[in-house]
């Protein structure tokens, strides 16, 4: 059970960096395979392709996302980093990113991935929570940051089919991050609104 374990882990690590140093079309399952020294048919019981890359970007963008996010001890700030590293909004990330949405729209998330983003919006939520000077459970904290994590996912996916530009996108979010107030968002019809 153990050597199980370990062979999965060098999977999962070595696909993990061929992903990340030359892209979904450019790594094969043999090259994986010959990365950790196992053979094509250990990594598929491991996972397809497509799993493994789904699961590797979504582990790296709640590694960063995590790391934004708590590097900062100002809010605005934290959230504005949290934008910057999100990796489908990285010049390296764009790439990635298309073939991570095809990925995930052929398989589906990983099951891990609920647990993960549960981390990351709870690390949201309280960092807008703290910008707007409310509690973590007020109506108009969990408002602002759905409506903040939406519009990021939104960026996301128009940045990987092509219809908005990265550094757009990060003017957009930092806009909405810099025109939030606790005075905006308690009085509001909307809850954000600037």
């Amino acid at each position: 059970m153990q050597r199980r374990i370990a062979t999965e882990a060098a999977v999962r690590r070595h696909a993990r960096r061929l992903f990340l140093k030359q892209g979904y079309a450019d790594t094969s399952v043999r090259q994986i395979a010959a990365a950790a020294r196992v053979s094509a048919g250990t990594v598929v019981s491991v996972g397809t392709k497509d799993q493994l890359f789904v699961t590797c970007m979504e582990e790296v963008a709640t590694e960063a996302a995590l790391s934004a996010l708590a590097a900062e001890q100002d809010p605005r700030a934290a959230l504005r980093a949290f934008v910057v590293a999100t990796p489908g909004l990285t010049a390296e990330g764009t790439e990635l990113s298309r073939d991570y949405l095809r990925a995930l729209i052929a398989i589906g998330s990983d099951p891990g991935n609920e647990e993960r983003l549960g981390r990351v919006l709870a690390l949201i939520t309280s960092r807008w929570a703290e910008l707007l000077g409310l509690p973590d459970e007020h109506s108009r904290v969990v408002l602002c940051a759905g409506n903040f994590y939406m519009s990021l996912i939104g960026c996301v996916y128009a940045v990987a089919a092509g219809q908005l530009r990265a550094d757009d996108a990060v003017v957009l979010l930092h806009g909405m991050i810099d025109g939030a107030t606790a005075e905006n968002a308690v009085n509001a019809p909307s809850g954000c609104d600037q």
